[in-house]
């Protein structure tokens, strides 16, 4: 039985998800509540109340999680293609007699095969709910087929770095991937398991966030061989560690290695979420732990690894219009690119 099989035995329905990911939400809502003093015997009916009516929520939530689901299984299908044509190159290389005669004849039909991939993709760009939203946009390759669905596939950092130092559109943008991590509070502690990211130093710019205690980490920690910092949410920073103001400058280990708390972030912030993102993506329903992403020469030169999501706030000025650049604007320039 192969590993999708199996996936599609034991993740949880389309209902379940969305159940949880609703009790998520009023959960998290009620946290807040208690936080600014609520009674805590009435704020769960209080956050309740401010959600809303829960089933047309829950029905929206399980449509779309069918869709994104179909999706992913249609990007799977592509990338175990792309896994076929690597181990097809690796047999080629072994047999070079051989390889001087099929490259010719592949060349033709994977030529015209990138061609139309290339031609039919475009960026696709995703409002998201934080601060002036309508300025920020999420970006991913967006992968049509005959009958007009499109498979959301996540960005190569080649591909990134280009449109971060091109692009006219953003006035800022940032690239993240998950990276779970296993966390210790000392060297041979007991390991707990916590959803992570690697993010661009620009991202808490681009949402409009900033830490409740510290700082975020900055360009200079992003770079190879810098000193490992790490920001941790503010539900990681109760339940894990008391709420003690202490941890800002404190060391964690992540994954066996130390790295230095910078900062504190607010409550309810978790992103990125896989409630907010294409289901390929692989994010959990939240992120305790951020860390930089540092980039070295060998990805800015890399296009054919898709790992990597990234989201822009879109530029106040110039693309001729007073308002500033819009969504379809930035998109068709990201497309010519």
């Amino acid at each position: 039985m192969t590993w999708t099989r199996w996936r599609t035995i034991f993740r949880a329905s389309p209902r379940e998800e969305a159940d949880s990911e609703i009790e998520f939400h009023i959960e998290e809502r009620t946290r807040e509540l208690i936080e600014q003093g609520v009674d805590p015997t009435h704020a769960r009916r209080l956050a309740e109340e401010r959600f809303g009516p829960i089933a047309p929520v829950e029905r929206e939530l399980v449509d779309s999680t069918r869709r994104r689901r179909e999706r992913e299984e249609r990007t799977e299908v592509f990338m175990n293609l792309i896994q076929d044509l690597r181990y097809g190159v690796r047999v080629l290389r072994r047999n070079p007699v051989f390889a001087a005669a099929a490259i010719a004849t592949l060349a033709l039909g994977v030529g015209a095969t990138l061609a139309v991939f290339n031609v039919v993709n475009g960026v696709l760009l995703r409002p998201l709910p934080y601060k002036d939203p309508a300025r920020i946009s999420m970006i991913w390759i967006g992968e049509r087929d005959s009958v007009g669905n499109v498979a959301e596939l996540p960005l190569t950092s080649g591909f990134f770095a280009d449109i971060e130092r091109d692009s006219r559109s953003f006035a800022s943008m940032a690239a993240f991937r998950s990276w779970p991590y296993s966390l210790t509070t000392a060297p041979g502690a007991e390991p707990e398991r916590v959803n992570g990211s690697r993010v661009s130093p620009a991202l808490f710019d681009v949402l409009g966030v900033r830490p409740m205690a510290g700082r975020a980490f900055t360009r200079a920690e992003a770079v190879p061989g810098a000193p490992n910092v790490a920001l941790i949410s503010h539900d990681l920073w109760q339940r894990k560690f008391g709420r003690d103001r202490g941890m800002v400058g404190r060391q964690i280990y992540l994954g066996g290695a130390p790295f230095t708390v910078t900062g504190i972030m607010p409550p309810g912030f978790t992103f990125p979420r896989g409630a907010e993102l294409p289901a390929p993506f692989q994010f959990g329903l939240r992120t305790d732990v951020w860390t930089p992403l540092v980039f070295d020469s060998t990805d800015l030169r890399n296009y054919g690894t898709m790992n990597l999501s990234a989201v822009g706030r879109l530029s106040d000025n110039g693309c001729g219009s007073p308002s500033g650049c819009t969504a379809p604007v930035a998109q068709a320039e990201l497309t010519a690119m």
